[in-house]
């Protein structure tokens, strides 16, 4: 029988700031971290290909449950929040669920901009919020995945700091 594993993750908690937000978002999603690519046409080579460059503006989105004040006070474009995202996930084998373990993504971001509201009859009022994010981390299992930081030109990938030599060589 193939060694078979499914991992899966139904439920997380979100903190600003130190301060558990427990009940009072739908969803959070988390930023990415995309490479902005550079082609290359190199003289004797009879094709091009591309080579990452940058990274990418990150973002990310959060869908509230309903207006909160101490939410909406923390919505300046000229200060920073710190979220913190935890979640458990589960892994199953054919025997049944074999572990839990913990994930958790870390990020300092700014407000974008005060959400706009929709008011329906009846319809629960669930403002949404985007964060210009300028540090983020996860990790698994107490395992870093990613860690991205704008501000100090640091990326960090499985723990291994991809812009040392980068950062020494422009005397960082």
């Amino acid at each position: 029988m193939a060694d078979i594993k499914v991992n899966r993750v139904t439920n997380a908690a979100i903190y600003m700031d130190g301060n558990s937000l427990l009940g009072r978002a739908e969803s959070i999603e988390l930023p990415k971290v995309a490479f902005t690519m550079g082609e290359n046409k190199p003289l004797g080579l009879v094709g091009s290909f591309e080579t990452a460059d940058e990274v990418e503006a990150m973002a990310a989105k959060i869908k509230w449950q309903s207006l909160f004040a101490d939410v909406l006070a923390k919505i300046n474009p000229l200060r920073s929040v710190q979220l913190q995202v935890r979640a458990s996930v589960a892994e199953h084998g054919p025997q049944g669920r074999t572990a839990e373990v913990g994930f958790m993504a870390l990020m300092t971001g700014t407000f974008r901009e005060f959400p706009s509201m929709t008011f329906k009859g009846g319809d629960a009022v669930m403002p949404e919020s985007e964060l210009a994010v300028s540090y983020y981390m996860a990790e698994m299992n107490g395992t870093q995945l990613i860690e991205f930081d704008a501000l100090a030109n640091i990326l960090k990938i499985n723990g291994t700091d991809v812009l040392a030599e980068r950062r020494a060589n422009l005397g960082f």
